[in-house]
Formats: C-alpha cells, structure tokens, sequence
C-alpha cells in the first residue's frame, strides 16, 4: 500500500456540516497558484479548492509531509483556518471512540509543525510521515518569517471569526516561542538571525495591542493574556482599559496579566474594580495586587479611609494579607515610607483601618510598641488584630527586642483572662501559646484558665494549645475535664492531646465511655487506647462491643485494653474475633489479649481456643479466676 493509501486507512467517513459553513476555500483565486513551482506542490493546493471536506484534508496533510518543500502553500494554508469541514479520524484500539477532526484544525497542525520543524503531534500525522518514503525538507527562517506575517495579518484584517481565533493561537503558542528557539540555533538553514527575531517578536506585540481591541471576546481574551506575559510596558495602558472589558474573561486575563507586569500604573484601577460586585475576579484582583507589592500599600490604606468607597473592605482585607519585605526583623530602606504610613494607620479614627494596618505589621519588629498600645484599642477586631500581629512576629523568631517580650506577655495574659470580646481571646490564646507553656508558669496559668472560659471557641483555641506539652499533672486533669466539655470538637481535642503512658485515673472513665460511641473512629481509637491504662471493669461490654467494629484499628485497641483489663468475660469474644477478623492484626492483636487473661497460648487457631475454653467454661464464669 502507498503513502496515499495508508493515510487513507486513518479517514472513515466525512461529515458535512453544512454547504455554506463547511467548505470554506482559500481566498486566493485558483488560477493564482504560482506556476514555478513543484508539480506536486501545485496539485496539492488545488486540492484545497475541492467540495469535498475529505481532500482538503487529505491535501493539508500531504503538505505537512512536505516540510519545507510546501514554501509556496504558506498563503493558500493560512487561507484554510476558517474552514469548518470535518473529517473523523479512526481510532486506535485502546481508544473508546473516534476522533473528530475541522479542516481547520488539520490547517493549524500543519502550521504549527512547520514552526516547531517536528512532526509528532497527533498519531495520524506520525503514520502519514512514517508511510511517506520521502524524508521531510527542514522548514527554512524565512518560511518560519512568512507564516509569522501571515498569521499577524489574518488576524488583524481577516473578517472571519474562526482564522483570527486560529492565527491568534497559533502566534500564541507556536511562533512567539519558536522564534526564541530558532533564533538560539547556532547554524542551520532553519536559524533566524538577531534581527529577524527582534523584528517578529515586536510585529507580535503590536498584533496583540491591537487584538486586544478585537470585537470578538477570544481574541481579546488571548491577547491579554499574551500581553501579560509579554514583559513590556507598552501592555499596561491596554490591560488597564481591558479592566472595564464586558467580558469578565478577558477581565480576569487582565487583572493577571498587569499582575504578572508588576505596573505601579495599575494599582489605583485594579484597587476601583475591587468595589466591582463580580466575585469572579475579586481574588484576582487581590492575587494582583500582592504580587505588585508594597508600593499598594499607601493606595490601599487611602481606599480603606474613604468612607465612601465601595472597595475599602476588600482593600482591608488584601492590606491585612500584604506582606512587607523583611530581612531579619530590619526594614529595607525603599520600604521606609510604606512602613511609616501603616504605622500613622494605627491611629486613625477609621477602626477597619486600624486593624488592617495592625495586621499587615504581623512581620514588622519595630511595631512591636506600636501594637502593644493598640492592644488597648476601643475596637475589639483592633486587640484582635494587634494580638494576631504580636503572635506572629514571635512565632517567626524576630526576638531581636527581648526586653518588650515581659510586656507583651502580660498584656496577652491580661487580654486572655479579661477581655469582653471572646475573638480578642482567642487571639491572645493563640499568641500566648507561641511563648511556651514550660517556659513560663504565668503562660500555663492563664491558659488553663482560657480552658474554662464560658465561649468555646476559647475553650478549643487553649485545649488545642495543651497539645504535645502533657507532661504536667494540671495540663493531664484539664484535659480530663475537657472529655467531658459540651462542645464536641473539645472533647475530641482533648482526647487527642491525652498522652496514652500517662495513668488517667477513675475521673476520665465515664468521659471516655461517652467517646467509645462517637462516630469519628480517629475518637474512638483513641478513647479505647486511653482506657488500657486505666483498667476498669465497667468499660469491658462496650470494649467487646467494640471488637466487631468495622476499623480494624480499633478492634486491635480494644482487644488490647481487654488484655489490661484481665477480664474473663472478654475471653469467648475474643476467641470469635480469631474465627471473625478479617485481617490479621485484630486477630493476633485477640490473641496477645487472650495469652494474657488465660496465661495460655494456643496461637490464632481459634479451634483450640475454643476447646480449651469449653473445658475451662465453669472456671471463666468467675471474674476473679486465675487461669
């Protein structure tokens, strides 16, 4: 079979979409077709004049095979990006179904392989290559240059909607690229000189200012988001009109692309379009305008004190979120102003202001005195945000000023235990557990008296603070207390924070039989492991119960604490556990509990376990019976 007829093999059927719509011809008339030219060339292109979708199709590939050679059907190709005729490619075997392929996509391949100068995009154009005994000609600079212009033209002049969303991503994905690369190679019949890349990637540009005007929504879409990348100020003008776009895609692409260019130009547009109520590009606008950086700062915080301004929540809440360059606690000098105007913020008369400004100073060690004072502020969110800030900063390890960190203790400690608002002490709370609980007793007092505060998301914020510091006796009996707290959450905390090789005593019995019957099975494997250490017999038929779980970790915790118990009335359903356990940790997890109870040791057969315990049956009704 030839080449031809391979290619054949991978077309099934042609599908018409219609007479109008599905074939589309290029614009240049027939009888222009360059007459010096390569007889097989010039048959190719008549081709593309056909009716039938099939052979349009069938020519694009013949000249992808051409490579280089196919230089004179740049023009009648880049024609054929409108063209709506589709084909459906047969399918390989480990695909479900068939493939359904546009002349105009097969156009784009070929354009985009001819600027890649490779051939292995999609499995049918690897066979037409492979089936041709012809090797493909290298696809020279100045054809790279000629589909670039090409390309740029159709899309500024072209009236069709389907070639300008095609030319545009072809330029967008393959040229702009490829220019690079070629213009990298050392020698070569495909390099392009310094020049000719200057030239196309500024050509490229200019094509993206002006799509971004585009009537069509795709096309203004992937210009901006070309123009974000493209590193030129000439893009930021463009993009900050893309801002008020009816589309919010091209919007959105704006917002990222005037990000990405870092344009101090745009901050006062991009901070307007936070008070625009489509939430779609309110996080980008936010993304944005953290990655412009601090020069925000002082637009934000203008934002923030207009009354008036449909932005300022959005502008605080982004201001609270900046973070400030910091090298080990200094403030880099073109920083200075920012710092200062975040600084006079804290005593505006304006509360959200405020406590944005004490949050953005979360990394700032020089505003450790400003934040102290702000701890006394008449706005509970101002404490809140001043005692978030104070934890930070020592949480990242700027003790630079060791002498101040007496006083922001106490004012924590004074904030935990006194304070109206219950979210100022779970600041505190929180800050305060940054200092360590070892360290100072002051700390540890104050938080195992946030344990008993009547709000509890205080109660959680301090139980959670108790976690990996139980070595102290009154950190054990809190907790203890805490399994028995309305709030579930607590309790789980709490059981979670209990160390499993500390003695719990007779109090926590009752709490932790109240978790055995939670649903979480993280709560329920740990209450059964707490209560091995506590050995207590009214726990034994809710630990049995608890062998036919459907965890397999629990059932090992409870054998395992029915084996501390060293109670018979575990005995026989332990022994079904061995005959019921699906995997094998529960059953010699009932075993090791049954060696211990029985002082016997018949392994996992639970025949034998059973046989003896028949034998043994009057013996093991006694709880007291020593086997």
């Amino acid at each position: 079979m030839n080449g031809s007829g391979r290619r054949l093999a991978f077309v099934m059927v042609m599908v018409f979409l219609g007479c109008g719509s599905a074939f589309a011809q290029p614009v240049i008339p027939v009888d222009k077709i360059p007459d010096k030219i390569d007889k097989e060339v010039a048959d190719q292109i008549r081709k593309l004049y056909s009716a039938e979708a099939l052979k349009r199709y069938e020519a694009l590939e013949a000249l992808l095979v051409m490579g280089g050679k196919a230089a004179p059907a740049v023009p009648f190709v880049v024609n054929m990006l409108g063209d709506e005729g589709e084909v459906i490619i047969q399918a390989p075997l480990w695909r479900r179904r068939h493939q359904r392929l546009s002349v105009a996509d097969m156009a784009k391949m070929v354009l985009a392989e001819w600027c890649r100068g490779t051939y292995r995009t999609y499995q049918q154009v690897r066979e037409a290559v492979e089936s041709s005994p012809k090797t493909p000609s290298p696809v020279h600079g100045d054809m790279f240059c000629q589909i670039a212009e090409l390309l740029m033209s159709a899309l500024k002049t072209s009236r069709d909607e389907n070639v300008k969303r095609n030319a545009g991503a072809i330029l967008g994905r393959f040229v702009n690229r490829m220019t690079y690369s070629r213009s990298r190679i050392k020698t070569g019949p495909e390099k392009l000189s310094p020049e000719q890349a200057l030239k196309i990637r500024e050509a490229i540009l200019e094509c993206w200012l002006t799509a971004i005007r585009d009537e069509d929504v795709h096309v203004r879409w992937n210009a901006a988001g070309k123009l974000g990348v493209s590193k030129s100020p000439k893009a930021v003008d463009p993009l900050i009109a893309a801002l008020k776009d009816r589309d919010k895609r091209v919007r959105k692409s704006a917002i990222y692309g005037l990000g990405q260019l870092r344009a101090e130009r745009a901050i006062g547009a991009l901070i307007e379009s936070l008070g625009n109520p489509d939430l779609f590009n309110r996080g980008s606008v936010a993304g944005a305008l953290r990655r412009i950086g601090t020069p925000t700062v002082k637009q934000l915080i203008a934002t923030i004190a207009d009354a008036k301004s449909p932005s300022r929540e959005s502008a605080a809440r982004i201001l609270s979120r900046m973070d400030i360059p910091v090298r080990y606690g200094d403030v880099p000098v073109q920083y200075a102003d920012e710092i200062q105007a975040l600084l006079a913020a804290l005593k505006h008369k304006e509360p959200l202001l405020r406590a944005s400004a004490a949050m953005a100073l979360r990394k700032m060690q020089q505003s450790v005195e400003p934040l102290i004072v702000t701890l006394k502020d008449e706005d509970p969110n101002v404490r809140a945000a001043a005692a978030w800030s104070l934890g930070h900063i020592y949480y990242l390890g700027h003790l630079r000023f060791k002498e101040q960190k007496p006083r922001v203790i106490k004012s924590l400690i004074d904030l935990a235990g006194k304070d109206e608002s219950a979210w100022v002490r779970v600041a505190a709370v929180w800050s305060l557990n940054g200092f360590g609980l070892q360290k100072n007793p002051q700390i540890l007092k104050a938080l195992l008296a946030a344990m008993k505060d009547k709000a509890y998301i205080v109660r959680l914020e301090a139980t959670t603070a108790m976690e990996r510091r139980c070595k102290n006796e009154e950190v054990v009996q809190a907790l203890i207390v805490a399994l028995d707290d309305p709030c579930s959450g607590i309790r789980k905390k709490a059981l979670l924070s209990l160390p499993l090789n500390v003695k719990l005593g007779k109090r926590a019995v009752l709490p932790l039989i109240k978790l055995l019957e939670n649903k979480d099975k993280m709560v329920r494997r740990h209450a059964a492991k707490a209560l091995g250490g506590i050995k207590d017999d009214r726990v034994v038929p809710l630990l049995i119960r608890l062998l036919k779980d459907k965890d397999s970790v629990i059932c090992c915790h409870a054998a395992e604490t029915l084996g501390c118990i060293k109670d018979n009335r575990a005995i026989e359903p332990l022994i079904e556990t061995l005959s019921s356990a699906t995997f094998s940790r529960p059953k010699w997890a009932a075993r090791g509990a049954l060696c211990t109870i029985t002082g016997k040791s018949f392994g996992v057969d639970p025949t034998e376990w059973r046989r003896w315990f028949e034998k043994n049956r009057a013996k093991n009704k006694k709880p007291d019976s020593d086997n």
